[in-house]
């Protein structure tokens, strides 16, 4: 595929969609086995003499535990393909191959990659600033449903992608009927000072009951303290006290 795109500059849609749906039903096919790819990328997808594309290369395919880094500490996978998640050294799981597969219908279509950047830092900055343009944008034989697919598959949280392989087909059947694809929305958690002001607000609803009333000393206490006063005034009374002798 990758010799395919840099002859042709780009495949055209038709080809795009074929190749979305020959690639996820590979993907299907391994995932049920328990197996995650962990680097679907242009140069191992083969094109057969009949047309048919074939994912190849399963070398770097691991089973259920999906294991990240090797015992070198080396990214497993072709860094331009990894997903956020892989690049930051996390376990892979079966959305790391639907993010792949994203990356790679995108530059199918296109003719160029989204993202950009040699290591692993550039390319996580470009997954977090860089807002690529739609393939609609781009090609004009692309319609806008088939960009609200590439995106659901490259979201950037991989809880925010398509959760498996069947809903990914299940897209794919609408778009193959020239159909809608509805576009996922990211998951975003509003910011400190939003959640602050909304706990300020949580507490001013709060009715805070009214301070109790001092009450004033007990009776009896009162009591002693008169007569205490009343002695006082008796022993310091004109002519009580006489002065001592010089």
């Amino acid at each position: 595929l990758a010799d395919e795109i840099a002859r042709r500059g780009r495949l055209d849609y038709k080809s795009t969609l074929k190749l979305a749906s020959e690639m996820a039903g590979a993907l299907d096919c391994i995932h049920r086995l328990g197996i995650c790819h962990r680097d679907l990328k242009p140069h191992n997808i083969l094109r057969s003499e009949t047309g048919q594309f074939k994912l190849a290369d399963f070398g770097l395919g691991k089973g259920e535990e999906f294991e990240t880094i090797t015992r070198a500490g080396e990214l497993i996978g072709t860094l331009r393909y990894l997903p956020p998640e892989g690049l930051e050294g996390e376990p892979l799981d079966q959305t790391a191959d639907l993010f792949q597969l994203g990356l790679v219908l995108y530059e199918a279509v296109c003719g160029a990659r989204p993202y950009r950047g040699s290591n692993a830092v550039e390319i996580l900055r470009s997954y977090s600033k860089d807002t690529p343009p739609n393939p609609s944008a781009c090609c004009p034989d692309v319609p806008q449903p088939f960009d609200n697919f590439v995106w659901n598959l490259v979201q950037m949280k991989r809880k925010d992608r398509y959760a498996d392989v069947q809903v990914v087909l299940g897209d794919l059947a609408r778009l193959e009927r020239g159909g809608n694809v509805r576009r996922r929305q990211p998951t975003i958690r509003p910011p400190a000072s939003t959640a602050a002001m909304s706990a300020v607000k949580v507490s001013m609803a709060v009715k805070i009951p009214p301070p109790k009333p001092r009450q004033g000393l007990p009776p009896r206490v009162l009591a002693a303290m008169g007569l205490i006063v009343l002695m006082v005034l008796v022993l310091i009374r004109p002519g009580r006290l006489r002065p001592g002798p010089v």
